[in-house]
């Protein structure tokens, strides 16, 4: 370090490349990294869903959650495991140590839950997937006067913002539909039919099937039948029986048929009125800050033509910490500029203060430049880092000037004072 130094002040074309390198090298990566909340690390947990509606959480407990976790305690490398039990649903997150490769750990634990073979007939396939860490980046909550007309609002919202790039979008308040179709049991008994005789009649007319494939080569198209029910009314002219007098009977004949929410989703309410939540959340290679700007250009556009009666509130916007953070420490360089102009004016001539005061913004930009190259990002814990350092870069930037300059005021060569 010490010939460097002696090379630098021997040789002034050196050190001025050398800065200007940095400050280039520095706009640059500045210009690169990734602006969020907290820094990006790795997950380490294996997430397994299985669902099985309509079940109390006692049966999916004993029937789907115990039998899994049996099969997977003898999991390597496993750290912990928690469950989790609900109404129709069952959660399992195994953690692994840091160091962990997730991809082989999520498939030993897909083997491991193939082998488990007596879980319910009617539960839905175990999903296994590695635990995303999505960091927020805002909060919406869209309010309309009724559920049916906020869902229409909503589900347009959510395709346009996918359309702008917003892709982990997690909407919360519209509860999942269903069709429900209730026949009285004196009526089933008058056309001697049960429940399970109209559920196949319903079942089989109500599906997609492939019809095989016309022509051949380049010309070959596949066909496929769109029988598949998905209204009301579709449900309503299913065929079903004849009554005693031979009348054509069709499911609307016989059944009360009507589109209604799930039981047990989630219903959200703001102000007295149906509301829906949209979280959006940011991937690693997004920009916190960026994707703020873009949000807020499009709601400009978005909420006036939205109809009347309806509201969209921004809460949680944890992209403003980021911003704030990045303020604080524009002002904290400003201010230290400032204070070292101020005190080295004073003290010493105008020409050290200056190259004193050049110096810490240009080791600042090198810093940056290092952060990304060691694949960093801008957060808070390198922000704060970077805030904290401001006061030692001051300190020596004035500790180094002036000592040079005292040497120099007292008789040293001005390549010795360096």
């Amino acid at each position: 370090m010490t010939n460097l130094i002696k090379s630098f002040v021997r040789h002034p074309v050196a050190p001025n490349l050398a800065m200007i390198v940095m400050v280039i090298a520095g706009l640059w990566a500045s210009a690169q990294l990734t602006r969020q909340l907290l820094p990006s690390f790795a997950s380490n947990q294996v997430e397994i869903a299985v669902s099985w509606p309509g079940a109390a959480a006692e049966d999916v407990e004993a029937l789907i959650t115990q039998p899994l976790e049996d099969e997977l305690q003898g999991l390597d490398d496993l750290v912990s495991s928690t469950s989790t039990s609900q109404e129709g649903r069952a959660n399992i997150l195994l953690e692994y140590p840091e160091s962990a490769d997730m991809g082989a750990a999520q498939d030993r634990v897909k083997d491991k839950i193939s082998q488990v073979r007596n879980l319910p007939a009617t539960s839905e396939t175990p999903q296994v997937s590695v635990r995303a860490r999505n960091e927020s980046v805002t909060r919406m909550v869209i309010t309309g006067p009724r559920l049916d007309e906020l869902r229409t609002e909503v589900n347009a919202l959510e395709r346009e913002l996918r359309r702008l790039g917003f892709s982990r979008l997690t909407i919360v308040g519209l509860p999942k539909e269903e069709i429900a179709i209730e026949i009285p049991a004196d009526r089933l008994s008058d056309l001697d039919l049960s429940l399970q005789d109209i559920s196949n009649r319903v079942r089989g007319e109500s599906q997609d099937l492939p019809a095989g494939t016309v022509g051949s080569l380049d010309v070959a198209r596949q066909l496929r039948s769109l029988d598949q029910k998905r209204t009301v009314e579709g449900f309503r002219q299913v065929p079903i029986t004849a009554d005693s007098s031979g009348r054509f009977l069709r499911l609307g004949d016989v059944a009360k048929i009507q589109r209604q929410s799930v039981a047990g989703e989630t219903i959200v309410f703001a102000n007295g009125r149906p509301a829906a939540e949209i979280r959006i959340e940011r991937s690693e290679a997004e920009d916190a800050l960026d994707s703020a700007e873009k949000l807020y250009a499009w709601l400009e556009e978005a909420v006036p033509n939205l109809p009347p009666n309806f509201d969209v509130v921004l809460y949680s916007e944890v992209w403003r910490t980021v911003d704030t953070r990045i303020d604080l420490m524009i002002k904290n360089a400003l201010s230290g500029l400032v204070l070292v102009l101020i005190i080295l004016f004073i003290f010493l001539n105008a020409r050290v203060a200056f190259w004193v005061s050049v110096g810490i913004p240009v080791a600042l930009l090198a810093s940056l430049v290092a952060l990304f190259y060691f694949g960093g990002t801008i957060n808070i814990m390198t922000l704060f880092a970077l805030i904290m350092t401001f006061g030692i870069i001051v300190d020596d930037a004035i500790v180094v000037g002036e000592r040079a300059v005292t040497l120099y005021q007292g008789g040293a060569g001005p390549v010795a004072a360096s």
